[in-house]
């Protein structure tokens, strides 16, 4: 698997904050947040997804792994969504602990405190990501725009194997006008993390007319 570039804003903290972008997008796409959220003594990094997308007119973006665009177009024509719960992207364990690796060699232990967040493709990242690492003992939160329960049985797998007794935070937000991606198969993320497991406090749920819209909480 391609080794992860990434976008890195130095302000030598001793937290960090982790944004996954998502599909077709880059690592540019979520860097601005950094000056949005101004958060002291936090550094921040913004990972590049390890796959090319054709996005055409030779024009070329990043996934982080396959989430059949034509089947989601085809879908969205018909006024419906496709349900993630029981999909199992190929590769995706592979996915999950090459980030991990990438993860502990590159953040984890060198601060404090670290969030994982993203948006889309890359929510469905930091939620699997948090379940993987949290006994990494310093993973305190995540911020999680327009996600999806994606591999639910994974994701379960992963949290029965926590044992720290620490809760990070998680906020979750979701655009209600969405097209693509369901503001209900967000908020079952959401709710997979309150209440299967009981290893996480999820702050609050958002359906707004842009995920980004709770950002004025964190800038606190």
């Amino acid at each position: 698997m391609n080794p992860i570039d990434f976008l890195k804003v130095d302000n030598g903290g001793r937290n960090a904050a982790i944004f996954f972008h998502g599909y077709g997008a880059s690592q540019e796409d979520l860097y601005p947040l950094h000056a949005e959220l101004l958060w002291e003594s936090c550094d921040f990094y913004f990972p590049n997804g390890v796959h090319a997308v054709d996005l055409g007119g030779w024009t070329q973006g990043r996934s982080w792994f396959d989430v059949q665009m034509a089947e989601l177009q085809r879908l969205m024509l018909q006024g419906k969504f496709r349900d993630f719960k029981t999909a199992t992207p190929p590769g995706f364990e592979t996915l999950i602990n090459h980030v991990s690796s990438w993860l502990k060699k590159e953040v984890l232990g060198k601060y404090d405190n670290v969030i994982l967040g993203g948006f889309s493709q890359g929510a469905m990242m930091a939620g699997h990501l948090i379940a993987k690492l949290m006994d990494e003992g310093n993973i305190i939160g995540g911020i999680l725009f327009s996600g999806q329960l994606l591999d639910e049985k994974f994701l379960l797998d992963n949290l029965a194997r926590v044992k720290t007794s620490k809760r990070p935070y998680v906020y979750a937000s979701h655009g209600k006008q969405d097209p693509i991606l369901s503001v209900s198969g967000g908020k079952e993320l959401f709710e997979e993390l309150q209440t299967q497991i009981m290893k996480i406090n999820v702050k609050s749920f958002f359906a707004m007319p842009m995920p980004t819209q709770p950002l004025g909480w964190f800038k606190k």
